[in-house]
Order: C-alpha cells, then sequence, then structure tokens
C-alpha cells in the first residue's frame, strides 16, 4: 500500500502546495496533480517546490481534466479513485475550479483510506473528515516562486537594511515638504541613476531669492537643501545625511520608507521588502515586468503596499492589481498609501476617481494625513477579515 497525496492545481500553484505541506507527516510516495490544459505551468511549480521538501524519492503523476465539462471531471475524478483504491490517499481540494472541489470531495468521500483537506486564505488547512484545523507557513520567498518568481529576477532593498539616521531624514523631508512642496518635488524628481553628485536648482522664473537648490554628494551621502519659504519670503537651509540617503530622498522614494517603518511596528510582521522589482532577464536590470513598492509577511500572508504621495494617475492602481495577481497571489492583502490629502477640487476630483478604482480591484486605500486613519489597525482588520 502506497502513500499518495492528490492535489488539484488552478491558477494559483499556492493552496496545491500548501496542502502538501499539511500532509508533511504523511510523506507520500506519490503525488497526483490534477491541473487544466491552461494550469500545466502551475503544476510543474508545485512539482519543483516537492521535490524539494522531500527530494527525488517521490513520484508524480500529471491528470489533465476538463475545466467546465461536468460529465469528464466527475469521471476523471472517479478514475483517479480507483486506480488509488487500495492506497492511503489526501486530497487537497483547494485548487482549481468550484466544480473540481465538489466533485473531488463528493467522489472521494467513498474511498475508504481518503482524508480530504481543504486550505482556506488564512493558511489554516482544515481536514474535512475531522474538522481539524492547523496553520500552515510557507517560506515567503518560496511564495513567489510558486507565483512563478525567479528569485535571481527578483531585485529588492530590505527593511532591516535602515537605520535611525535613515529614518530621522523622513521626518526633515516631511518637514521640508511643508515649507514648499512644489519646489521639493522638482529638486528631487530625478531621471537616471541616483548614485552619483546631483546639483539642481529650480525657481517659478521669480527672483533669486526665491529659488531652492539642492546639491546631493553621493560620497558622503549627504544632501544640502535651501528651500524658498513663502511664508518668510526666505530661503531655509537643511543638511540630510544618512546611510541610504540616495536611496530615500529622491524620486519620493521616502514615503516607502515611511510606510515600511509604519507596518515595521505592528505586531507579527515577518520580512519586510521596499522597492520589489520583477524582472523579465536577470541579466538586464531595465527589463522590469513590475514593481510593487512595499511587500510585508504576517504569518505566511503578504500584504502589499503601492506608495503614492498623491494618486495622480489610476493607471498605476492597475498596474498594481496586475503585479499582485502575478507574483504574490490572489490570498494576498492589498493597500493602496496615500501622504497628502487633496488641495483644490480637481485634485478631490483624482482622490475620488481613485478611491472608487481601488474600491472596483479590491484594494484599501490609506491616507496617513487622515487623522481618523490608523495603518496599524487597518492592516490587523484586514488579517482579522481573511481569517473569518
Amino acid at each position: 500500500m502506497s502513500k499518495v497525496f492528490i492535489t488539484l492545481v488552478g491558477g494559483q500553484a499556492i493552496p496545491a502546495y500548501q496542502g502538501v505541506k499539511y500532509s508533511e507527516s504523511f510523506k507520500p510516495d506519490k503525488v497526483v496533480l490534477v491541473h487544466s490544459d491552461s494550469s500545466k505551468e502551475e503544476a510543474d511549480r508545485v512539482k519543483i517546490a516537492v521535490k524539494d521538501n522531500y527530494g527525488n524519492n517521490v513520484e508524480f503523476d500529471y491528470c489533465m481534466i476538463s475545466p467546465i465539462d461536468f460529465g469528464k471531471i466527475k469521471s476523471g475524478a472517479e478514475k483517479i479513485k480507483n486506480k488509488y483504491i487500495d492506497d492511503e490517499v489526501v486530497v487537497n481540494i483547494t485548487g482549481g475550479l468550484k466544480p473540481w472541489s465538489i466533485f473531488f470531495y463528493n467522489v472521494f468521500l467513498s474511498h475508504p483510506k481518503a482524508t480530504i483537506v481543504y486550505v482556506s486564505q488564512t493558511n489554516e488547512t482544515i481536514n474535512l473528515s475531522d474538522n481539524k484545523t492547523r496553520d500552515v507557513k510557507i517560506d515567503p520567498k518560496l511564495r513567489l516562486k510558486l507565483c512563478g518568481v525567479e528569485l535571481d529576477t527578483f531585485k529588492n532593498n530590505f527593511f532591516s537594511d535602515y537605520t535611525e539616521e535613515d529614518f530621522n531624514v523622513i521626518k526633515t523631508i516631511e518637514e521640508i515638504r511643508r515649507i514648499n512642496l512644489f519646489h521639493f518635488f522638482n529638486l528631487t524628481d530625478v531621471n537616471g541613476s541616483v548614485e552619483r553628485d546631483i546639483s539642481k536648482k529650480y525657481s517659478n522664473e521669480t527672483p533669486d531669492n526665491q529659488t531652492s537648490d539642492l546639491v546631493y554628494n553621493h560620497a558622503k551621502s549627504s544632501a544640502t537643501i535651501d528651500i524658498y519659504n513663502r511664508k518668510n519670503n526666505s530661503r531655509d537651509h537643511y543638511t540630510l545625511k544618512s546611510p541610504h540617503l540616495a536611496q530615500i530622498l529622491f524620486n519620493n522614494a521616502w514615503f516607502e520608507l515611511k510606510t515600511a517603518l509604519a507596518i515595521s511596528k505592528i505586531p507579527g510582521v515577518g520580512e519586510i521588502w521596499l522597492n520589489c522589482i520583477f524582472l523579465a532577464d536577470k541579466e538586464n536590470p531595465d527589463s522590469a515586468l513590475n514593481e510593487i513598492d512595499v511587500i510585508a509577511e504576517f504569518n505566511g500572508r503578504f500584504v502589499c503596499v503601492e506608495c503614492k504621495t498623491f494618486p495622480y494617475d489610476t493607471t498605476d492602481i492597475d498596474k498594481f492589481t496586475s503585479a499582485i495577481y502575478n507574483f504574490c497571489g490572489d490570498s494576498a492583502i492589498c493597500i493602496f498609501a496615500v501622504n497628502d490629502l487633496p488641495w483644490n477640487p480637481k485634485k478631490k476630483s483624482d482622490y475620488l476617481r481613485a478611491k472608487n478604482k481601488c474600491k472596483d480591484n479590491n484594494i484599501t486605500i490609506y491616507n496617513f494625513s487622515d487623522m481618523h486613519s490608523n495603518l496599524a489597525k487597518v492592516v490587523k482588520k484586514l488579517l482579522n477579515r481573511q481569517n473569518k
């Protein structure tokens, strides 16, 4: 008698593999990957992950089943049941389409030695035979691999690399923005690499004393900013210095670190990655397929955040939605973080449009300037909602 693990594989490989993790003590001799013609690639990913976990002693059997023909789904399930009728079997009905789950559940109820399991979006695996549950944790990078991400094409910064000096720079930047947001944006909006010395001047075609200047010294990782203060009709001088200044100061990257810092204070958070870029070609750093600003891991689940100081362009939300589905799985929690409140009628219209777009895509919009909101409470609420 052999031990056989049967798992349904749909458009997401993670649920199929989670069932295998649940049954680690089961140690299958064979894994049967039930897939459609469009989910063979996901089945291959599950196979690789299982081999990494159990070694090369496990046999694999691919079974392709129709995703829509109920008769063929039922007969396919019965064929698999009869093939392994004398074996000890665990069936994971999580993946694939709902008709698969229904037919495989009903068919394998009559198998004398079958255990049927289901994995929830909260990583709880439920044994449907006795209703016992068990948490299943998957390494964050393995989750990415199961979503089709080759780790050598995944570029990111680790939040743990940043220092207190870096965090203090955020406070200074926010102070400068309060003095003259428009000038600061134009001084720090830089094309190309920021790993170089940078000198910029910005003026609204006004007298010299209404000009703002920035000088960045890459070797010293320091910058001086003289920002025009409209209120006092003067120029305020600031010196900024920190180990990762180039990665913080330019192109609104400071806001991504501010968001990651807020997430880092939420109980239960694991690893946090910033500036997560998924490359089409590992040899070509310009071949970005997509980018997610912040990814945080909570007990095996991803919280993914798109960071925009203000939602000027709603296509950013479409790109974010696509990136989440392609690279983090459909169980990821999605947040669109904004820093500034709308300051005129047009911006109010832009903001409302962004809110509606987020709602359509099941994304939570969070504004740091909303005094009545708290990011920790928002994340906890979203995590708890998945637990129900």
